[in-house]
């Protein structure tokens, strides 16, 4: 039996199947990973002192580098969604904050890392259109708030909610698909370490999870999806 073989069986075969994603996933859709990059200069700009310091430069590096609005789903984002409809996706965990996989019709969706098409005024938390804000400067409601997305900024803790929700996913899944995730970003990677039954890793590089995984695939992720929809 092939890796994809079995795959497929324990897809087939599992109760409570929890997808956890990474940038990976949204590369294909022309996402790129900033992550990956050498460029470490993000690391300093997406912190919240950063931000409260250089309101005009943050807004300006958000928009070039993490907001891609016009970007559509992947095989691999419509898979999972297929797979939910099916009745076989329980939850899905996400890092990445592009709401692709709600764009490929996914429901039960823990987007931990927040949304970048979502932006509030920090002072009465009023709701802005990121299409219709000034994409080079920082931008202020009416009441004088200064407007930021509704991401997870580095040292900001994760949204507790969706947080719980996707530990507790990862703890009862009796099967843990990891998708697109170098598992290095905490404290988020470190909810795989509570999977409890079967683990497996779709993923280019190689993480610090993979022994513990049952099933690795180092593959480009469309290939192996487009076998596994086969």
């Amino acid at each position: 039996m092939t890796k994809i073989e079995r795959l497929k069986a324990w897809i087939m075969e599992a109760k409570t199947l929890v997808i956890f994603t990474g940038a990976g996933i949204s590369t294909p859709s022309g996402i790129p990973d900033f992550r990956s990059s050498q460029d470490r200069s993000f690391e300093d700009i997406l912190t919240y002192g950063y931000m409260i310091d250089n309101k005009d430069s943050f807004t300006n590096y958000v928009f070039k580098h993490l907001y891609y609005p016009f970007a559509k789903p992947n095989l691999a984002h419509l898979y999972f969604a297929e797979l939910e409809r099916k009745g076989k996706v329980t939850s899905l965990v996400t890092q990445n904050i592009d709401d692709l996989h709600m764009l490929a019709g996914q429901k039960r969706v823990y987007p931990i890392h927040g949304s970048i098409h979502k932006w509030y005024c920090m002072k009465c938390e009023k709701e802005y259109d990121p299409l219709k804000l000034d994409h080079n400067h920082a931008n202020y409601c009416s009441c004088g708030g200064f407007i930021r997305p509704n991401i997870t900024l580095y040292g900001e803790p994760l949204d507790e909610a969706y947080y719980h929700l996707g530990l507790t996913a990862c703890q009862v899944a009796d099967l843990l698909i990891v998708v697109g995730s170098s598992l290095n970003v905490e404290p988020a990677a470190s909810m795989v370490r509570y999977a409890s039954q079967r683990l497996v890793i779709i993923n280019k590089d190689k993480t610090k999870y993979d022994r513990r995984a049952d099933l690795v695939f180092h593959e480009d992720i469309i290939d192996v999806i487009h076998k596994l929809s086969l």
